[in-house]
């Protein structure tokens, strides 16, 4: 019997943010943006764009973070995430893989809820070797929980303005 040297993860946020689904979908879906909203992000560049044969979007991203590590050692990462969009359902995917040996999948669905209200559900699963999971998934979802919080103020400042 092989054992497993990885654990997986899943979770799941939610937001409901004041701006018609459309808006946020577009918004959010442009991983260029989360360098303003991601608070490990440094820098997004888009590598490719392609369509797959289900009439997929499909963008591949090279990102830049920083990681605190230990509370005071920061540490630079680099790695691809391939976003892929499915416009008719309102649905986003980014898949990510970094070193050592870590997958991230996150699925956002965005629902109208009424007239301008967007409910914005994302499902989180990560794998990771034992002993970096547990860090590993606290990182990623306090930075999700942080871009989801800076996406709702960003659309109600921008509404604020409009009024």
């Amino acid at each position: 019997m092989e054992k497993k040297i990885t654990r997986t993860t899943n979770y799941q946020l939610n937001v409901e943010i004041k701006e018609n689904a459309a808006n946020v979908f577009n918004f959010y879906c442009d991983l260029q943006n989360h360098v303003h909203l991601h608070p490990l992000l440094t820098k997004v560049t888009i590598v490719e764009t392609f369509q797959k044969e289900k009439g997929q979007e499909v963008t591949v991203y090279e990102i830049q973070e920083r990681i605190t590590v230990l509370g005071f050692i920061s540490v630079s990462n680099t790695y691809t995430v391939h976003r892929i969009l499915l416009r008719e359902e309102k649905k986003c995917v980014f898949e990510v893989k970094s070193f050592p040996n870590i997958s991230l999948s996150s699925a956002y669905l965005f629902s109208e809820r009424g007239v301008n209200c967007t409910q914005l559900e994302e499902k989180v699963k990560i794998e990771a070797p034992w002993g970096l999971s547990g860090f590993v998934t606290k990182t990623a979802k306090n930075a999700h929980y942080i871009s989801l919080t800076k996406l709702k103020q960003h659309f109600a400042q921008k509404n604020e303005q409009l009024v």
